[in-house]
């Protein structure tokens, strides 16, 4: 592989099925039924690392329905998220302020370290900025 940087032929692809999720309001409910309780109770649950997996989700649904074959997911809790052709791709998100990955700074280091090439220059970063609301579920406001 040479050093320059390659261009992904199925970003165009990528990036319309991103504008598609533009406005999805995502409803996280939670029911809990306490067995010394008649009722079940409901729990918000804002949580920035579950919203993150969930917008994870909702792309690995989008991606491996309009992409087929192209597109396969990574492994579970290491990046990449999931592999376009030769392109490895990385969901981030974030509410107010982007604030992701700073507890893993070591772990990105490590990664650049062991393949600085491969993670400057085939890693594509998809992301999401949200808005919650008060009941817990949240709307996607943007990509990058």
């Amino acid at each position: 592989m040479d050093h320059e940087t390659k261009s992904d032929p199925l970003a165009e692809e990528v990036n319309s099925i991103c504008e598609e999720i533009i406005g999805v309001e995502v409803h996280q409910i939670m029911w809990v039924k306490f067995p010394d309780k008649d009722t079940p109770e409901l729990i918000e649950n804002n949580n920035n690392k579950l919203i993150g997996n969930m917008i994870e989700k909702l792309m690995f649904h989008q991606l491996s329905e309009k992409m087929g074959d192209k597109f396969r997911q990574g492994k579970k809790n290491s990046p990449p998220d999931f592999y376009l052709g030769e392109f490895e791709y990385e969901i981030k998100a974030y509410g107010k302020s982007p604030g992701f990955d700073v507890a893993n700074y070591s772990s990105y280091i490590d990664q650049l370290c062991e393949n600085l090439e491969r993670k400057m220059l085939m890693t594509k970063y998809i992301i999401f900025n949200y808005g919650c609301f008060s009941d817990g579920s949240f709307v996607i406001n943007n990509f990058q």
